[in-house]
C-alpha cells in the first residue's frame, strides 16, 4: 500500500491569509478590523483542519505497516483455520499506540470530516483488538510457550486473529478509500495554489509526488503484483516514467535554486539531499520494473512466496511501492 504525504500547513495559510490594504495601518494602531479577525479565525480553522488531516495521514500510513505485518504473520502461521507451526522467528505484529491515539483525538475534534470520521470510528475497535492480540502473541512466541503447550494457545489466538483481521480488513478498506479520495482532491488543490502563489519549490515537489503516484496508480489499474507483472502493458509504464524523469529535471533545478529555497523556508540541506537520493532510487526502481517486464523476467518462487523478498528484489511492483513509500517519508521530512 502506498503512503500519503502530509498536507502542508503553509498551503492553507497562503490561500486564506490575503488581507486588505488597511491591514498594515490597523496593525500599527494595535487594533484589528472585523475583516482581519475573520481572516485570523479562518487561518486558525484551516490550521486545525490540516493538523487533523495530517493525523489521519499518519494513521493511514501506519495501516500500511500493519498490513505488511499481517501478511508476514500469515506467511509463517498460514491463513487457514488450523495454525501452522512457526519454523523460524515469529514475525512481530506490533501495532503503534499512536495510531489509536490519533484516531481518538480526531474523533473528539471539533473539526468534522464526516466520511473519514465515520470510517475511523468503525475501524478503531478492531485496531485495538489486533493490538491486544499482537501483544499476547508476541509474548507467547518470544517466550517459546508453544514448547510446553504444543501450540494450544497458538491455535486459540490464531482463531481470534483470523476473525479480527477479517473485520479489520473490511473497516480499514473504507477508511483507505476515503483517505485516497481526499488525498487526490488535496493534491490537485495544492498544486494549483502553490503555482498561483509563486511557491515554486512546493509546486514542483507536489507535482513530482503526483507523477510518482500516477505510476503506482497504473500498477493498481493493471492489477499487477509479483505473480503476474510481466504480463502487464509496459508501454503505459514507459510513458509514465518519462513524465517522472521530465518533472524530476525541474525538481532538481528548483532544489538547487538558493533564492527559491530560502523563500520557501527550505534550509535543511540534509533533508533536501535525502529526498533527492530517494527520488533517484525511485526512478531506478521504475526502470528496473520496465526492464523486467520487457525481458519477461518473472517472479522467482522465493519472491512470490515471501513478501519481504518481493519488496527488496529489484524490478518488482512491490519494490516500486517500497521505494515510493521511502520517498514519501523523505518528502514529509523535507516539509516539516
Amino acid at each position: 500500500m502506498k503512503k500519503i504525504g502530509a498536507l502542508l500547513l503553509l498551503f492553507v495559510i497562503f490561500s486564506c491569509g490575503k488581507s486588505g490594504n488597511n491591514d498594515k495601518t490597523n496593525k500599527e494602531k494595535g487594533t484589528a478590523t472585523k475583516n482581519e479577525q475573520d481572516v485570523m479565525n479562518e487561518i486558525e480553522k484551516k490550521k486545525e483542519e490540516v493538523e487533523k488531516y495530517n493525523r489521519y495521514v499518519e494513521v493511514y500510513n501506519n495501516l500500511g505497516n500493519m498490513d505488511g505485518r499481517i501478511i508476514r504473520y500469515f506467511e509463517e502461521a498460514g491463513n487457514e483455520e488450523k495454525v501452522r507451526k512457526v519454523k523460524g522467528s515469529f514475525p512481530v505484529m506490533h501495532v503503534n499506540q499512536s495510531t489509536i491515539d490519533n484516531v481518538k483525538q480526531n474523533l473528539s475534534s471539533k473539526v468534522k470530516m464526516d466520511e473519514l470520521d465515520k470510517a475511523a470510528k468503525d475501524m478503531l475497535p478492531y485496531i485495538e483488538e489486533l493490538k491486544t492480540l499482537a501483544e499476547a502473541m508476541e509474548s507467547y512466541y518470544e517466550g517459546k510457550d508453544f514448547v510446553s503447550d504444543n501450540y494450544a494457545k497458538a491455535q486459540e489466538m490464531h482463531t481470534k486473529f483470523l476473525a479480527a483481521v477479517k473485520k479489520y480488513n473490511k473497516t480499514t478498506s473504507a477508511f483507505k478509500k476515503a483517505m485516497e479520495k481526499q488525498d487526490r482532491k488535496n493534491q490537485v488543490q495544492a498544486i494549483e495554489e502553490f503555482k498561483k502563489n509563486g511557491e515554486m519549490v512546493r509546486y514542483n515537489l507536489a507535482l513530482q509526488m503526483k507523477v510518482n503516484e500516477d505510476f503506482l496508480a497504473e500498477i493498481d489499474n493493471q492489477k499487477l503484483d509479483i505473480s503476474n507483472f510481466t504480463n502487464g502493458n509496459v508501454e503505459k509504464f514507459k510513458e509514465l516514467r518519462d513524465k517522472i524523469s521530465k518533472q524530476y529535471e525541474e525538481t532538481e533545478k528548483i532544489l538547487a535554486n538558493e533564492e527559491e529555497l530560502k523563500k520557501g523556508g527550505y534550509t535543511n540541506s540534509v533533508a533536501i539531499a535525502s529526498f533527492k537520493r530517494k527520488m533517484t532510487e525511485f526512478k531506478g526502481s521504475t526502470a528496473s520494473l520496465i526492464n523486467r517486464m520487457e525481458t519477461k523476467k518473472k517472479g522467482e518462487s522465493g519472491e512470490i512466496s515471501n513478501s519481504f523478498y518481493a519488496e527488496v528484489s529489484e524490478g518488482t511492483p512491490e519494490n516500486v511501492y517500497r521505494v515510493f513509500n521511502e520517498v514519501v517519508r523523505e518528502y514529509n521530512n523535507l516539509n516539516r
